[in-house]
């Protein structure tokens, strides 16, 4: 499973990870038990580097990974799927 969080760097630090507790107690509801433990994964791979890192950035983690880009839009998403979900055009950004 693979996690995308693109955050403004206008956002509430805290209000970010009130969102991802959030997300990870949910994630304790996926049946799949492989599944449940990549999401856990990777959402605790994204809380600690947004704990260091801070807003301002697109997120994007698995069960083994985590990637940090610049992030200068407005939009804030959180996708969790089979594929990260990225900017594809400027206004996407705006």
């Amino acid at each position: 499973m693979k996690v995308s969080f693109w955050i403004p760097k206008d956002e509430n630090p805290q209000n970010i990870m009130n969102f991802i507790e959030n997300e990870i107690t949910e994630a304790k509801n996926i049946k799949s038990k492989e599944t449940r433990k990549d999401v856990n994964t990777a959402l605790t791979l994204m809380k600690w580097n947004i704990r260091t890192y801070g807003t301002g950035y697109c997120y994007y983690a698995d069960e083994t990974k985590l990637v940090a880009d610049k992030y200068e839009g407005r939009i804030k998403k959180y996708h969790c799927g089979r594929d990260f979900v990225e900017p594809e055009k400027p206004s996407d950004y705006t």
